[in-house]
């Protein structure tokens, strides 16, 4: 059986190069569980390749509360859009396990692709996106959690219930009745 990813940009033929690239040219590092790879406002020109364990990507809400905006899991990438521009971050990037990555700088990876390479994977990550934007306005709850378990349904061995839940924007309580319903 095919090992489903979250983001189908990991799914394009050239990417098997991109991360032969990262172990052989990139820094290794290790984080920590509950460290940071990079922080709110931190600015960074880095990609990442997580080979082992993960990250969530997080947001403080004007509530103060911490509020799951993504995730980057084993054989993904990681990086803050700030590498694009140059500003800070706008999420903390936090270690949800012991891992080990591979950082390059973003222009070494896009000086690497060819024209079509990064448009395929632009393209890809733009529409994964905004499908789950469009998601999290207009499904239910429950909606969006079939969706997420049908896209990738490893995280539930990933990360806890209660991240899950911050993930789709919907409290904890609300997530364990639909999956009372479901099971």
């Amino acid at each position: 059986m095919e090992v489903q990813k979250l983001n189908r940009y990991l799914e394009l033929e050239h990417i098997p190069r991109i991360v032969d690239m990262f172990l052989e040219k990139g820094e290794m590092r290790k984080i920590a569980k509950n460290a940071y790879y990079l922080r709110e406002g931190q600015k960074s020109d880095k990609v990442a390749y997580v080979a082992e364990g993960g990250f969530r990507h997080m947001i403080e809400a004007s509530d103060g509360s911490e509020k799951i905006a993504g995730y980057s899991f084993k054989g993904d990438f990681t990086m803050a859009f700030c590498a694009f521009d140059g500003t800070g971050s706008a999420v903390s990037i936090q270690a949800y396990k012991d891992s080990v990555i591979y950082v390059m700088p973003l222009e070494e990876v896009r000086n690497s692709l060819t024209w079509g390479d990064r448009y395929n994977m632009t393209r890809i990550a733009l529409s994964d996106v905004y499908g789950r934007l469009l998601l999290m306005h207009r499904g239910t709850p429950e909606e969006r959690y079939k969706s997420l378990i049908g896209r990738f349904p490893g995280i539930l061995n990933e990360v806890s219930l209660k991240e899950i839940a911050s993930f789709l924007r919907m409290t904890p309580e609300t997530l364990s009745r639909i999956r009372r319903k479901l099971l």
